[in-house]
This record gives structure tokens, sequence and C-alpha cells, in this order.
């Protein structure tokens, strides 16, 4: 990969605003849709490498990117390796015959299911034989991730993913960038600009996954007693809507006082932890100076707590069988993400629309590290093909490698008093 290092530019010295996302979706080339501008400092590492190309997920593939971001190297120093020399251990790692080999073997299997795509697996036969596939490159014209595939590898791994920040500081509350949130979710709302609309319903969401998680403490209700004047009147439409004393009024009864105490108590957690997840839900309840404690009821509090120092005792498990089927157990209740969660994904959305937003959060230079595929729908002659990917060539001789993360220090040099000898060169005859 050929990227020529500009140390001409004054701007070597800042340290700019830097954000990097990965993405994992399908995806499509929008050739003939410029960007609105030519940014250097927006820079793609693209698993398809050029247009036309298929990208590659498999069950678990995008794992060394985020062990690479959240490995105790990187998150002690970060200025230990720039943003730009970190998406070049990217493509490194994902540039090997090994994982070149799954791409080809994922080819072969689209030609039975999927023959209408031949010429783009031809083509991306032809560019990993090339040996140019898996490039990094700045965009110059548009594309588009689509989320709204739930089968296969597809299920439960689409997401814009957070993967780091650095020399940021955030203009508002609407999102914290340092939890690693899915941009893809609906409740950031990547593609809203209004403010304060996306804060109110990226707050209303929130609350909703909270109330989930906490459904699964089977906890007893309350008494219709402590209802709220809304719930109370919910439930005199239940009973003149079903048969006194039925199973379904029961029912229904049953999760109308549950879900008006979980409200109470997700309000709760909300304000005390406003980014507040699974996990952290857990350590506040496990921490016994907490003041989530005073807000929930005893009997409540005991259970959620008990549950709580249970689902963290691994570092009391010693035997290895042992400990592995204790993380698939927490990790079966910490996760909640399923096909509920993912219908509210964003169904699309351009990489127009990502940069304008993260440059509207102020970040400067934005690196993504791009899953999907690079396919077209339309028919392309080799000529267009060629000059695409041209095009793409001179954007990556264009990056700025030394922006993004570490800062460089300048040397000063003294200036000679004296003229220095000419040395005499020697001829080598061949």
């Amino acid at each position: 990969m050929s990227i020529k290092e500009d140390l001409s530019t004054d701007t070597a010295d800042e340290k700019l605003p830097t954000i990097t996302i990965g993405i994992v979706s399908h995806g499509e080339d929008l050739i003939n849709e410029a960007l609105p501008e030519f940014d250097t400092n927006v820079r793609i590492f693209s698993r398809a490498g050029q247009a036309l190309c298929l990208g590659g997920i498999s069950d678990g593939s995008f794992k060394f990117v985020e062990d690479l971001y959240t490995s105790r190297e990187r998150s002690a120093n970060k200025n230990t390796k720039s943003s730009f020399q970190m998406l070049r251990d990217v493509a490194n790692h994902y540039n090997s015959p090994e994982n070149n080999r799954a791409i080809l073997e994922m080819c072969d299997r689209e030609l039975i299911t999927n023959p209408h795509t031949i010429k783009s697996i031809k083509h991306t036969k032809k560019t990993i034989n090339c040996k140019k596939y898996n490039q990094i490159y700045t965009p110059f014209y548009d594309h588009k991730y689509v989320f709204t595939d739930y089968n296969g590898n597809f299920s439960d791994n689409f997401h814009i993913t957070v993967l780091e920040t650095i020399n940021y500081t955030p203009s508002n509350n609407v999102i914290n960038y340092a939890i690693m949130p899915n941009l893809a979710l609906n409740q950031f709302f990547i593609n809203r600009s209004h403010l304060n609309s996306r804060k109110l319903l990226q707050k209303n969401f929130r609350k909703k996954l909270i109330i989930e998680f906490l459904m699964k403490f089977n906890l007893d209700p309350d008494l219709e007693s402590e209802l709220s004047p809304y719930d109370k009147e919910t439930l005199k439409s239940l009973k003149k809507k079903y048969q006194p004393n039925s199973p379904d009024l029961i029912e229904k009864i049953h999760d109308l006082l549950l879900t008006s105490k979980l409200y109470k108590y997700s309000e709760i957690l909300f304000e005390i932890i406003p980014f507040v997840d699974n996990v952290k839900i857990i350590k506040e309840f496990q921490n016994p100076t907490s003041p989530v404690h005073r807000f929930v009821k005893p009997e409540d509090n005991i259970k959620i707590t008990e549950r709580a120092n249970e689902l963290l005792r691994i570092s009391q498990i010693e035997d290895t069988a042992e400990r592995l089927r204790f993380l698939d157990k927490q990790r079966e209740f910490l996760n909640t993400v399923g096909l509920e969660r993912e219908k509210e994904l964003i169904p699309t959305i351009n990489l127009s629309q990502i940069i304008a937003f993260l440059k509207s959060e102020g970040f400067k230079v934005i690196n993504i590290i791009d899953f999907s595929c690079r396919y077209f729908e339309h028919e392309l002659t080799e000529e267009k093909i060629q000059q695409l990917n041209e095009g793409q060539q001179m954007g990556m001789e264009e990056i700025k490698t030394h922006i993004g993360g570490r800062k460089k220090r300048k040397t000063r040099r003294k200036k000679r008093l004296t003229k220095r000898r000419a040395k005499r060169r020697k001829t080598v005859k061949f």
C-alpha cells in the first residue's frame, strides 16, 4: 500500500479531536454521488478494498478490532501510536492469506446462492489475487450502509461502534462517546440534527432498555394504591375490557403493576447514571455505598443485589471449565440485544451523513473501519471500474498519515559555519 506522508502542512503539530468507528452492515457504493468535499482527514479502512468488491463478515470476525482498541496497552497510552497507525495495524491483520482465504470461500458460496452477483465475485477474487483487497483511502463519492438484514451472521451484528476518541471534549451530553455506543441504534438518532429532539428520544429509548433488563430479576409488582394517575386510568380501561377475574385480566394487571414500578426504577437509574448499561446496573447494586439502594424497595434491593453479587463472583472460580460456563451464563443474563432491539436500528444511512454528524459533534479527524460490501447495482465497464480505483489510489496518496493522534516535535538544526568538504564518489562497475 503506497501512502505518501505529507510533512509540509502546518497542522502536523496540532492535537486534533479524533474519532475511530467500526461499521458492520451491508453496503453499496454510490459512485454517481460525490461527497460535499474531499477531506484528507477522513480515512477509511475498507475490508472490501475497491469498488465493486464484496466485503466479508463472519461470526466474531470483528473481534480483532474490538480487542485491539480495548487492549491494555492502547487504553494506557494512546500516544504510542497515531490513529492512522492503528488503521494500518487493522489492515495488516486482515490482509493475510488466512483471512483472504475466508473471503474466497465466501465468494464460492455466493456463486451458488446469489448468481446475480457473479461480476462482483469475479472482481473480488481478482482484487485479492492482485493484493489490492483491504485498503485505506480517503473517499470522494458516497456510500450507503444498510441495516435491514436479520439473517445469518448479520443478526445481532449490525453496528456503527465508536472504538475510541482522542483529544475530544464533548460539547453536549447527548452521546457519551467514552462508552463505545452503537450509533446505528435509533437512541442516538445519527440522522437527526435537532439536539433537543435527539436527546429526548435517546432518553426514552434508554429507559425502555433499562425496564427490559430489570424484568429479568423477576421482581414482584406494586400495589394498585401506588400506581400513577395515568396507570390507574389504564387499569380502569382493562377492567372494562376483560371479564372479572379472568386469566387475561389478571395477567394484564400484573404486567401493568410491574411495568409501573420498573418505570420508576428506570427513571431513578437514568438520573443517577445517564448512560447506564446492564453492566453498570449490576455494579451499582453491588456497590454498598451507591445511592440507588435508597430509592429501591428493600425487598427488591435485596433480590437485585444478591443476583449482582452472584454475577460478579468470577474471581472466586478457579476451575477453567466452570469459569467458562459461568461466563456464558453471565453473558446471557447481561445481553438484551435481540430482534426487538434490532428493529430500532436505522434502516439505511449514507457515509456523507455519518461524516456530517461526526463533524457537527466537533471531530476533525474521522477514521472508519468498514466491513461492508462496495457492491453497486448498475452495470459498469472495466474502464469505469479502473477510473474509480485510480481515483481511490490518488486519495490514498493524499492521506495525512501523521494527523490524528501523536504530536510530532520539531527539532532544530544548527547551521554550520564552515563548508563541508565534498566526498570523492567511487564508481562501481558491473
